[in-house]
């Protein structure tokens, strides 16, 4: 037979035990989550800077509020411009960022849906490859499905 003396006590010990891989599944959460928002906005061209200040990162549901509109597009052109150096890259992504920043990331409940929305009006043809023509995309081969195997990968390989 055991016997507990405090059982106040015991039982705080079991909870605090209990939160544990809770707390582990919330970190792992937020790593991927923090990944995937940063392989995104890599690979994202930047013109205006529409499509990366509209990733918006939330919890439960899909983002459904307004678009955002881009920035005064630079002259020239962004084209001949590395990925990453482009004019309003920084501001465009501090704004996605201030999403993924919203959340209460230490006590989020890791079993709800996260996602990383894009509501930007072309986004689906910087995907396809098609901006700002099929012959000079910045990006042909997409910005989701690169990320979306990168981070499979690094699920797959304990990384994440």
């Amino acid at each position: 037979m055991i016997r507990i003396e405090n059982k106040g006590q015991f039982l705080a010990g079991l909870d605090r035990a209990a939160e544990v891989p809770e707390d582990r599944l919330r970190r792992k959460v937020r790593n991927t989550i923090r990944q995937g928002l940063r392989r995104l906005l890599a690979r994202t061209p930047v013109w205006s800077g529409q499509a990366v200040r509209n990733y918006v990162v939330t919890v439960g549901a899909p983002y459904g509020g307004p678009v955002k509109p881009g920035f005064k597009p630079p002259t020239p052109g962004t084209n001949s411009m590395p990925l990453g150096y482009e004019p309003h890259r920084a501001a465009a992504e501090a704004e996605a960022w201030a999403t993924f920043n919203a959340i209460p990331w230490d006590t989020v409940d890791p079993y709800q849906a996260f996602y990383i929305t894009n509501r930007s009006p072309h986004i689906a043809e910087l995907e396809a490859g098609l901006l700002p023509t099929p012959e000079t995309s910045r990006q042909p081969q997409g910005m989701f499905v690169l990320a979306s195997e990168e981070l499979q990968m690094l699920l797959a390989s304990g990384k994440l």
